[in-house]
């Protein structure tokens, strides 16, 4: 059965300015709560257009939100323990006693103290809504088809 898209897939971002794409043209908007919306049973439906998403790459790369210079996986280190001094390493983040990192497989975040140990992270929520915040496609929405990178684009409509 193919996947389509759903409310349920956007709505975290909806607060944050996602943006779309029309399928016909390169002509982008943002989304708002009721935009095209059609209703089959309980499931919403987007038609016309995709969302436009950062590739889940981006948590490792320093891009620009809100006119700062940022390294997502970083900053979401920061939100679980902001007393540690934590650095980029191998596409983690790593400081003195912990390594930290997004694993697609299991969507979700991981914290190591020790080789091979992990523990429990908590209130990940603010986790996932400073992800939607960024734009950072952890659906795996653009690698589904249904939704757009920005990196399809000339220049990146969040910038």
């Amino acid at each position: 059965m193919e996947r389509k898209l759903e409310l349920k897939d956007i709505a975290g971002y909806l607060p944050y300015g996602l943006k779309r794409m029309y399928l016909e043209e390169m002509f982008f908007g943002t989304i708002t709560k009721y935009d095209n919306v059609s209703f089959n049973g309980n499931k919403t439906i987007y038609r016309n257009y995709k969302p436009i998403l950062r590739p889940l790459s981006y948590l490792y790369r320093t891009i620009t939100h809100n006119g700062a210079d940022v390294t997502p996986i970083l900053e979401l280190a920061k939100i679980i323990d902001s007393e540690q001094d934590w650095e980029l390493n191998d596409d983690r983040g790593i400081c003195e006693h912990f390594v930290f990192w997004y694993d697609k497989n299991i969507i979700g975040f991981c914290l190591c103290f020790e080789p091979n140990s992990t523990c429990e992270i908590p209130n990940q929520y603010k986790l996932f809504d400073y992800l939607h915040e960024l734009k950072i496609d952890y659906r795996q929405l653009i690698d589904n088809n249904l939704a757009v990178s920005v990196c399809d684009f000339p220049e990146n409509p969040y910038n």
